[in-house]
């Protein structure tokens, strides 16, 4: 697998798909970690109990930070999570690729 060293995106055609970058690439080792989702804070919790069920090792990281989620709460953040590049795989096969979509949501009983 190839894996960008600057945002751990798995590439596949010889470009980051994340930072669009052609020259950060190298091949992945088995402890390197690679992103799998990113997510927003309610999404986030979903991929953490899927890994977690699945026993896979994961790193969730915040975005915009501790400092900016206590000023405008931490219902805007949103996350990447990576997995070391051996479960890789498993990890993309067991994460669902979702999008909200906020009319999929009853807003106020409508």
């Amino acid at each position: 697998m190839i894996i960008c060293t600057r945002c751990k995106s798995a590439v596949n055609n010889g470009v980051c798909p994340t930072c669009l970058s052609k020259k950060f690439l190298k091949e992945a080792s088995d402890d390197d970690l690679v992103l799998i989702k990113s997510t927003d804070y309610v999404s986030s919790f979903l991929v953490e109990d899927i890994l977690n069920d699945a026993g896979i090792k994961f790193l969730k990281k915040g975005v915009l930070g501790g400092a900016i989620t206590l000023y405008v709460g931490e219902m805007t953040e949103s996350f990447n999570f990576f997995v070391m590049a051996r479960d890789y795989d498993k990890a993309v096969t067991l994460i669902p690729d979702f999008e909200l979509d906020e009319d999929e949501f009853d807003v106020e009983g409508e």
